[in-house]
C-alpha cells in the first residue's frame, strides 16, 4: 500500500525506474516510471511512496536528486561522502519536508506535479514562480552561448525564476 506522486524535471538527472526514494536517509519508496512529458518539454517521474511514510510528505515537500559524491567544507572540517554502489548505478531521490509543515494541514492536491531539483544546492537556492503557471520565452543571443546548457537556471534579481528548456544554433 502507498501513494503515487508525479515529479517533473528538464532532464532525467540519471534517475531510472527502480531508483530509490529517501527521506532522512531511509528508503521510503521507488521510481516506478520515467518518461517524457506529452508536450516533450520535461521528463516526468512516477514515484511510489510506501503508506507508512506518507505522513512525512505534504504540499510543502521538495524533491531533489542525491549526488553520487558530496564534499562539504564548513566550520573548518572537510567532510566527503560517496553514495552507495546501487545509487551510482540507478540514481536516487531525496525528500525534504519542512518540520513545521508536518503538523499542519498541507495535504497534497490531486494532480499535483512536484518539481525535481537537480541537487540539494539547487533546491535551497532562492526561487520564484515554482509551481505556478509556466510560460516559455524565446531569446536570441548575438554572442556565443557555449556554456549554456539545458536545465541551466534562469535568474532575475538573484532569484531563480525558471530554467533553459531548449537550445538551438542558427548557424
Amino acid at each position: 500500500k502507498g501513494t503515487y506522486l508525479i515529479l517533473s524535471a528538464p532532464q532525467s538527472y540519471n534517475i531510472r525506474e527502480k531508483s530509490h526514494i529517501y527521506y532522512r536517509m531511509m528508503e521510503v519508496g521507488r521510481v516506478e516510471r520515467v518518461g517524457i512529458s506529452p508536450d516533450g518539454s520535461h521528463v516526468n517521474f512516477t514515484i511510489f511512496i510506501e503508506e507508512e511514510y506518507m505522513n512525512y510528505i505534504n504540499s510543502k515537500s521538495k524533491f531533489y536528486t542525491r549526488s553520487a559524491f558530496n564534499i562539504d567544507f564548513s566550520k573548518g572540517n572537510l567532510d566527503m561522502s560517496l553514495a552507495p554502489f546501487s545509487q551510482l548505478l540507478r540514481g536516487g531521490i531525496s525528500i525534504y519536508t519542512p518540520r513545521g509543515s508536518l503538523d499542519k494541514n498541507n495535504t497534497i492536491k490531486r494532480g499535483t506535479i512536484f518539481p525535481l531539483y537537480k541537487s540539494l544546492a539547487q533546491m535551497k537556492a532562492k526561487q520564484l514562480g515554482i509551481g505556478g503557471e509556466q510560460r516559455v520565452y524565446k531569446l536570441s543571443f548575438c554572442e556565443p552561448t557555449t556554456k549554456l546548457k539545458i536545465g541551466s537556471p534562469v535568474e532575475f534579481k538573484g532569484f531563480q525564476v525558471g530554467y533553459v528548456t531548449q537550445i538551438e544554433d542558427r548557424y
